[in-house]
């Protein structure tokens, strides 16, 4: 998805992001800012991203898809 198709919102949020490793343990990924970007397009996706509080660089960029369960 190319950022021309989506716009920010306006709200961050710092998050703490772990993810669960092959050995079912808790791997820290880092502490960041989440945003919600929404699409301007028809037919295409919201995402959640996070961004490193310490680069910008991103340590997380998921679509929400209507059809999964969270």
């Amino acid at each position: 998805m190319s950022s021309s198709s989506i716009r920010p919102s306006n709200n961050r949020t710092r998050v703490k992001l772990y993810t669960l490793n092959e050995e079912r343990q808790w791997d820290d990924r880092g502490t960041g800012f989440v945003t919600c970007l929404s699409p301007i397009a028809p037919n295409t996706s919201y995402s959640i991203i996070v961004k490193s509080e310490m680069d910008c660089s991103i340590l997380l960029e998921s679509k929400i898809h209507v059809h999964t369960n969270y």
